[in-house]
């Protein structure tokens, strides 16, 4: 008997094409994490939990800065020229031992182990294109991380004050060895240019500079609040929780999901759920022409169960019973029976050949080319690996009808 040209063909198969061409969307690798939420719900405890233990252990964090203007001082004291600020050299110098050591003088009068201190919690920033920098201090304490940053720019001021103060004492005690080289008979006008020239030099600014902002205390800590902490957790377990459940999800060895086997197969699957798996059943087979169980109007002669899962197969076959309990349907278990007959007419009583996971795939598709109809049937135990094995033999069977269904139980 001639069969129906309107069945598919490996050219135009929806199962073939999508195993050709098989798109990776951002859909697919959503429904990877969101099918494993436990995952992603002991994740978010987890991040949670350590967030919260460290926001209440944690030792806060406190800064404090000062800003501090630098004066241009003469290169020279006797000179009326003054040198432009390096400000990046002077924040240098703000952040030297020398200073740190003035600094823990003046905060403390046992001040040795305040200088390390000082030092590892004082950072110096100058601002680009201009002779101010800031003083930033960080500490446990509010009040020493202020305390810390206006004594470091004290001491920076202080420092510099008194290195140019010496240059000046330096520069007039040599005039003065000049004025007193002379003697009492010397050049009196030689005399009286140098004592202008004292004169200057020790009224030379030796401002150098200004703390134009102190710094506060500060009122919170740096370190996150709890509640902040809490979110933070919140959003690292998500984050980490859907990395987690995407690489469980690809590296899963069973199906476990409706919709992944649609996403290997490439075409609907229908789902048979417990409590209406007989419409299911029914809605199902309507896909492949079979309306009200004629199978003679959809030109095929029957079906071929087949399962990886033991069982399986039993299974639908006890609910096809029902689904079609008059529709005289045959059930055999040997695929023998069915092979032994090239070919079945549609007008015969409708053969469901049921098959074990014994059964040679072989046979099972040969059985399917004879019957016209192929129901393969997943179960959340369904290997990856067998349903990738069964797609790619059967896409060389090109006169057979295949439906897919996904057993809940």
């Amino acid at each position: 008997m001639a069969r129906n040209t309107s069945r598919r063909t490996v050219v135009d198969s929806p199962r073939a094409n999508a195993r050709t061409i098989r798109t990776v969307s951002l859909s697919a690798q959503l429904k990877k994490m969101v099918r494993h939420p436990m995952v992603i719900g002991v994740t978010v405890l987890v991040c949670v939990f350590i967030a919260g233990v460290y926001a209440l252990v944690a030792t806060p964090k406190y800064e404090a800065s000062a800003t501090v203007l630098v004066n241009p001082l003469s290169t020279n004291p006797s000179s009326s020229s003054h040198s432009n600020v390096s400000i990046n050299t002077e924040a240098s110098v703000a952040s030297s031992r020398e200073v740190a050591e003035a600094a823990a003088k003046s905060l403390s009068s046992s001040h040795d182990d305040l200088v390390s201190e000082l030092r590892q919690s004082i950072e110096v920033s100058a601002h680009s294109g201009t002779s101010i920098f800031d003083v930033k201090a960080t500490a446990s304490s509010a009040q020493d991380a202020a305390e810390y940053a206006n004594a470091i720019a004290q001491a920076y001021l202080a420092v510099r004050s008194d290195a140019l103060q010496d240059s000046v004492n330096t520069v007039a005690a040599g005039i003065e060895k000049q004025i007193n080289a002379l003697g009492k008979n010397g050049n009196d006008a030689a005399r009286t240019a140098l004592e202008e020239r004292l004169a200057q030099v020790r009224i030379t600014d030796t401002n150098a500079g200004r703390i134009i902002t102190s710094a506060k205390v500060p009122q919170e800590p740096t370190n996150l609040g709890f509640i902040k902490c809490i979110f933070v957790g919140v959003i690292s377990g998500l984050l980490l929780g859907a990395i987690i459940a995407w690489v469980l999800d690809s590296r899963a060895r069973t199906v476990n999901y409706r919709d992944r086997a649609e996403d290997i197969l490439g075409e609907e699957v229908f789902m048979i759920r417990d409590t209406q798996d007989i419409e299911d059943t029914r809605r199902a087979f309507r896909s492949i022409g079979v309306i009200n169980g004629n199978f003679h109007k959809a030109h095929i002669a029957g079906a071929v169960l087949y399962s990886s899962v033991p069982r399986a197969s039993d299974d639908f076959a006890a609910t096809l019973r029902q689904a079609y309990a008059d529709k005289g349907l045959t059930f055999v278990d040997s695929p023998a029976s069915v092979l032994s007959q090239k070919k079945l007419s549609p007008s015969d009583t409708p053969n469901i050949l049921v098959t074990d996971r014994g059964t040679e795939l072989s046979e099972v598709l040969s059985a399917a080319d004879v019957l016209g109809a192929c129901v393969v049937v997943l179960t959340p135990e369904t290997s990856v690996n067998d349903l990738e094995e069964f797609v790619n033999v059967a896409e060389h069977i090109a006169d057979a009808h295949f439906l897919y269904v996904f057993l809940t139980s």
